[in-house]
């Protein structure tokens, strides 16, 4: 099983490169934001996941920053398809 699924609230005030030289980057992630999220940045969430070596940065479509109460089945979908590679 891969693990490092990455959840970046509240990380708005921290540098994207700064904070994955904290992370284990023999790891694999997923970072996953709606596209309509109106708390996280998208361009924090990319400056991340290029930081990270083994990041999978998914954007989910018409959903906000509640995923799994916007689009549930493709949160699943993704979370799946991570696990399963």
């Amino acid at each position: 099983i891969k693990s490092g699924i990455a959840t970046t609230k509240g990380l708005r005030d921290f540098d994207g490169v700064r904070l994955a030289r904290n992370m284990d980057s023999n790891k694999d992630f997923l970072i996953l934001i709606g596209s309509k999220d109106e708390l996280l940045d998208l361009a924090l969430e990319q400056k991340l996941a290029d930081a990270l070596p083994r990041a999978n940065l998914q954007i989910i479509e018409d959903a906000g920053h509640m995923l799994i109460n916007d689009r549930p089945a493709e949160l699943v979908e993704q979370i799946r398809d991570f696990l399963d590679d």
